[in-house]
């Protein structure tokens, strides 16, 4: 695997063409044919023999393995005295287990069975699924929306194929494959990525005049317009969330918050699923929030997917960091050298971050990306009122309200870093709920730039990575 390169100059309008969303929809390909190969071999060698693609854990007999899983877990298992067996460590073993799961309950046993010529039918093989395989899905399932839109709107590229290889080389490759189509990495992604969230009038400046033809197919069209301004981008990846926000205060005054933030397809936090429950205490609420969740995940046009194709790339190498590092030695964490040269060109800009943001106060959101922050802004008759939360302090309850602020003057002024990735601002935000028990606050919000809401009654600003 090779590192990926980031690119440091490029004319965003130059990229935005027929012709290089083509050379895009090439890779795409490959990587959809890497994925469906992965798959398929996982259909054969694992899914065929455990009983359905949907299992999550599953123990199968030795003597009922394919051959090929019984090569991979035997080989590297060896015995060099017949009274005492040996056990030698299996790396190709280890690195199938790490990414797709299957390992034997136990090698050791299995070799000493081996020694003594005994019957290996209560050795099993275990399975687990991995983030790996998921990620493999995500990809192809994304990958497949891309090429199939492109090919309704006339744009069609040869299928790829690859040749049948041994199975840790096509992980290899998918990893590889990967990292080519994320922001940064792709020039025509990163051109696309600037559009998500824009104002017309800031588009015209940094991508001059921009072919109907490419907008078009891209899906790009008019999603908000409040308070005289109007943000342009894609309705699949304009930004809407749902948020379960828990916060404790303990007796001896501290306080924690647990809050977990769910971006339209972004890949949900594992903890989200996991703790929901234990945060509502109720099943319909639950399901209330589990419902709000998957409509944001839905795929509708080819610029949301290509975003959506790269903040999975992301998400998932980023999960999956310590493996990556274990078996590539070239491992970089894409995201955050992105966020590093952004953060960096905007200072080479003379870009900063305005001084009214610094009297905000912040919360970690680590569920979501753990170099965002998060800042409330409330409006009031068209302006914002910025950072107004409650805090228990000394037994009195108080409220910031430091300085008002135009929206349109918000927009503009965080323009460059929206652009960038590197800030992102949500228009409106419903506090839906409220529980307070004895020493402990519980505060659930809803993030929205969905239309149903009349009136925006808040702004959220989140800005990601360490300022330079």
């Amino acid at each position: 695997m090779t590192e990926g390169k980031l690119i440091r100059e490029f004319s965003p309008v130059e990229k935005l063409t027929i012709d290089e969303f083509k050379k895009y929809l090439q890779t795409v390909s490959k990587l959809n044919a890497i994925a469906s190969k992965i798959e398929e071999w996982c259909d054969k060698n694992i899914w065929s023999v455990i009983g359905g693609s949907q299992t999550e854990e599953a123990k199968v007999p030795f003597d009922k393995l394919p051959k090929e899983i019984e090569k991979i877990v035997v080989s590297g298992l060896r015995v060099e005295q017949y009274k005492n067996p040996y056990y030698a460590t299996n790396a190709y073993a280890m690195f199938v287990k790490d990414f797709l799961g299957i390992e034997l309950e136990n090698p050791a046993i299995l070799v000493e069975k081996l020694s003594f010529g005994e019957d290996l039918s209560d050795i099993n093989m275990v399975f687990k699924r991995t983030e790996f395989m998921e990620f493999v899905n995500k990809v192809r399932e994304i990958t497949d929306f891309i090429l199939k839109i492109a090919s309704e709107l006339g744009v069609k590229v040869e299928p790829s194929e690859v040749v049948e290889k041994p199975i840790h080389e096509l992980i290899e490759e998918f990893i590889q494959k990967a990292y080519e189509v994320t922001v940064g990495v792709n020039e025509f992604v990163t051109s696309v990525w600037g559009l998500r969230k824009i104002m017309p009038s800031y588009m015209k400046k940094v991508y001059g005049d921009v072919p109907q033809q490419a907008l078009t197919l891209l899906g790009f069209k008019k999603l908000l317009e409040v308070k005289h301004v109007e943000l342009w981008g894609f309705e699949d990846y304009f930004t809407r969330s749902a948020v379960c926000c828990m916060s404790y205060c303990t007796a001896g005054g501290s306080c924690y918050a647990y809050p977990y933030l769910i971006v339209n397809n972004v890949p949900i936090p594992s903890g989200f699923r996991d703790n929901l429950y234990n945060y509502t205490k109720d099943v319909a609420e639950e399901q209330r929030i589990l419902a709000e969740v998957e409509r944001l995940h839905s795929l509708t046009t080819l610029g949301g997917a290509i975003c959506s194709l790269s903040q999975t790339v992301w998400s998932y190498t980023r999960r999956l960091s310590n493996t990556l590092k274990k078996w590539f030695k070239e491992y970089v964490n894409l995201e955050i050298e992105y966020v590093r040269e952004a953060w960096k060109r905007l200072g080479t800009l003379g870009w900063r971050v305005p001084e009214y943001f610094f009297q905000s106060r912040y919360h970690d959101i680590t569920s979501y990306h753990p170099y965002f922050k998060e800042g409330f802004v409330y409006d009031e008759n068209g302006v914002i009122e910025h950072v107004i939360l409650q805090e228990e302090r000394s037994c009195g309850w108080y409220k910031e309200r430091p300085r008002i602020t135009l929206i349109a003057r918000i927009l503009y002024d965080l323009a460059p870093a929206i652009l960038l990735g590197v800030s992102d601002v949500v228009l409106k935000l419903r506090l839906y709920g409220e529980r307070r028990f004895y020493n402990e606050h519980r505060y659930t919000y809803t993030y929205s730039d969905v239309s149903r809401y009349e009136d925006v009654n808040a702004i959220v600003v989140f800005f990601r990575g360490e300022r330079e």
